[in-house]
């Protein structure tokens, strides 16, 4: 290669190297901590009625993914749920070995992403973070 090709070369490799840098953000692993089954929450102000959720822990904080999500994925929380706490554990590790939830994080927001079974596809999933 010519003395030309080289600096060319090097030019496209590190504009390369910097949009990729740029474009995404760091990936994390996220925790599955328990699933929430649906609820009704009663005050003399409110009344909060949730549905059924999963909630994952990234990083530093806990996010809620609703149930209607993860049924784009095909997974369905209730099937994954008992009473019985010993169960309950032994049904969530389950789950946990179907489902892989990470957290993308980049300068102006967080995003999560799930695989199913191993699969390469990642879907992005709508969260809020668990007050």
């Amino acid at each position: 290669m010519g003395v030309i090709s080289m600096k060319r070369y090097a030019l496209v490799f590190i504009a390369c190297t910097l949009v990729v840098g740029c474009g995404r953000g760091k990936l994390e692993t996220c925790k599955l901590l328990e699933i929430e089954p649906r609820e009704m929450e009663l005050s003399l102000k409110d009344t909060d009625i949730e549905g059924w959720e999963l909630e994952v822990y990234c990083g530093d904080r806990a996010w809620d993914v609703a149930e209607k999500e993860l049924k784009r994925l095909g997974i369905k929380l209730r099937d994954y749920y008992d009473k019985t706490p010993r169960v309950a554990e032994q049904k969530l590790a389950s789950l946990s070995k179907r489902l892989r939830i990470q957290k993308e994080d980049n300068r102006s927001s967080s995003s999560l992403y799930a695989t199913v079974d191993g699969g390469r596809d990642a879907v992005e999933l709508r969260a809020s973070k668990d007050d």
